[in-house]
Formats: structure tokens, C-alpha cells, sequence
């Protein structure tokens, strides 16, 4: 018992020893910045080095220290750390990736510390991993859009959806039908307004599906992040009863954090954010049991951001 309380001490001890030697970094812009690189390359060590109880010891510490208050200085960090219990990370975090109006009014308010940790953190993988999500939906809408004016597209977990602003009237795209759904409200006025199609739904993802079975179908479904807070039990359902309302040569367009993602650690500790990881071959396990009538295909790859899995499920055409 003596030895373990001993152990305990010592590993307090340097742990504190180390945020202090960060929160004396963070002097000026320069030695902040190279601290907060420092900082998620550590955090990403000592999770690997401790897990379980010694883990979550390390982020309580890091949280109580004067390094995780001036963290906190960092809004995008304070609205994580502060959000309800059942809030969406990705959703908190997404308006500081694209520069959203709110996000850049609560940043240039910041603290000079958190604004230069807000910056140096949205100009490392995260924040690229995140438009990279939302930027291959977009490369899958012209050939969705190509089958003609009944085309119909599904956005499972939308949040404020900004790749349907290629839908509106006067956009290069044009769909017969676009559903939206998430289970809060996303979409802000102006996205309402720039994409007056698109019909938004506000309920739980799996009420949309179930009342939807053998009354409509889908050329194109995706999910954004809608899979990132399930495990795979409940992920293969949410899967399964997307894919049955996809129409022949229908698409399903899956997405999530690699299993490798570097910032998964800085994630955990300071933005309280745990999203499931997925690989391709996670996505390809989860898609190889999902029963569909007819043939399907499956594909898996990753990003350019090397922080990205995806994975599309196609619906055969009968002829094929």
C-alpha cells in the first residue's frame, strides 16, 4: 500500500513538474505556439505510456493546473469544457474550423493566450480532418445530381450541413429532394436562407429511418459524424437502416476519425471530446454485416489527411 501511495506521489509529481514547464512556455505568440504543438505531441506519449485510471489521473491534473486554465482561454476549448452533457463536440467545434461568425466573434474577444492556442491548434490535423469530412460529400453530389431532377439526397446528422449551399437555386447543382436531419438544430438563418430547398428535419436519427422504410428511397445518403458517438452495435443498426432506403446504384457515404488521428489525445484531455475512431478495416467489418436486398459493393480508403477513414456502400442496380 505504502509503495503504491509512494508510486502515485512520484507520478503527481512529474506530471505536475511537466505542466509547468508548458505553462512557463507560454511567455509570447511564439513560445505559445510551439508549446501547444508540444503540448498534443506529449499528451498523445502519455496516453500510450498510462492508460485507464492513470490516464484520466493526467487529464484531471492538467485541468486543475494553471496550464488548463490558460487553456481555457481558448473559447473553442471553454464551450467544450462547459457544454450540457448530452451537447455535440463536433457541432462546438466545426463554426471554429470553417470561421463562422460566432466563432470569430468569440475569438477575436479571447484572451491573448487563447487566441493564439485556438490558432495554432485549427492550423494542425483536426481542423483539417473535419473539412476533409465535409469536403467529400462534395465530390460525390455532381454524380448524385447527374441521375436528374429526381434525385433524391439524405444527410444524416447534418449539423449546419454547409456543403448544401451547393443546392440552392442559383448554385451548380440542383436536386429534386434534399433532407437534412439531425438530432438538434443545426442550421443557422443565413444557411436556411442561402439553401431554401433543403427540407430540414430536427429529430433522432433512427425515428427519421424507421418512419421513412418503403415510403421513400435515396440516390445519395451520407453521415458526417453520426457514427462517431456509437459503438459498433449501434452504428451497424443506424448503417442497415440507412442502406435499405438506398435506391438502385444508390450511394451511402460513411466518415470518421482514424483510428491513428494524432490529436485523439488533446481531444480527450482538453476538449472532453471521445469520439469513436474508425479504420478502413473497421468500416469494412461494420459493412461486410449490414443486409441490404440485392448486391452491394463496398469501398474503404483513407483521406488526404491521413486522419480520415471513409467508406461508401453501394446498392447494385438490379441489371447489374
Amino acid at each position: 500500500m505504502e509503495s503504491d501511495l509512494l508510486s502515485r506521489e512520484r507520478i503527481v509529481g512529474e506530471l505536475i513538474g511537466e505542466y509547468d514547464r508548458l505553462t512557463l512556455e507560454m511567455r509570447d505568440v511564439p513560445s505559445t505556439a510551439a508549446a501547444v504543438k508540444r503540448l498534443v505531441r506529449w499528451l498523445g506519449d502519455e496516453r500510450k505510456r498510462s492508460l485507464g485510471v492513470g490516464w484520466r489521473l493526467c487529464v484531471e491534473l492538467m485541468r486543475g493546473h494553471e496550464l488548463g486554465r490558460l487553456l481555457r482561454t481558448d473559447p473553442m476549448v471553454r464551450r467544450c469544457q462547459w457544454r450540457p452533457s448530452e451537447g455535440d463536440a463536433y457541432g462546438l467545434v466545426e463554426p471554429f474550423v470553417w470561421g463562422w461568425d460566432d466563432a470569430m466573434d468569440a475569438t477575436v474577444e479571447a484572451e491573448g493566450p487563447g487566441l493564439t492556442i485556438n490558432t495554432v491548434f485549427m492550423a494542425m490535423g483536426l481542423a483539417a480532418a473535419m473539412r476533409e469530412r465535409r469536403d467529400m460529400v462534395r465530390t460525390y453530389l455532381p454524380a448524385a445530381a447527374s441521375a436528374g431532377a429526381g434525385t433524391a439526397v439524405l444527410s444524416l446528422g447534418a449539423g449546419r450541413a454547409p456543403e448544401t449551399k451547393l443546392a440552392a437555386p442559383d448554385g451548380p447543382l440542383d436536386f429534386g429532394q434534399w433532407i437534412a436531419v439531425d438530432p438538434a438544430t443545426g442550421e443557422d438563418a443565413s444557411l436556411r436562407r442561402r439553401a431554401s430547398r433543403i427540407d430540414w428535419r430536427t429529430m433522432p436519427l433512427i425515428d427519421f429511418l424507421d418512419t421513412r422504410r418503403g415510403t421513400e428511397s435515396f440516390d445519395f445518403i451520407y453521415m458526417i459524424d453520426a457514427l462517431d458517438a456509437l459503438d459498433d452495435r449501434a452504428a451497424a443498426l443506424l448503417v442497415e437502416k440507412a442502406a435499405r432506403l438506398l435506391r438502385p446504384n444508390g450511394r451511402l457515404l460513411l466518415s470518421a476519425f482514424a483510428t491513428d488521428l494524432p490529436e485523439a489525445p488533446y481531444m480527450d484531455a482538453v476538449l472532453d471530446w471521445r469520439p469513436t475512431l474508425r479504420g478502413e478495416s473497421e468500416f469494412a467489418a461494420l459493412l461486410k454485416g449490414v443486409a441490404v436486398d440485392g448486391r452491394t459493393s463496398i469501398a474503404t480508403w483513407r483521406g488526404g489527411s491521413e486522419r480520415v477513414a471513409f467508406a461508401v456502400l453501394e446498392r447494385l442496380s438490379w441489371a447489374t
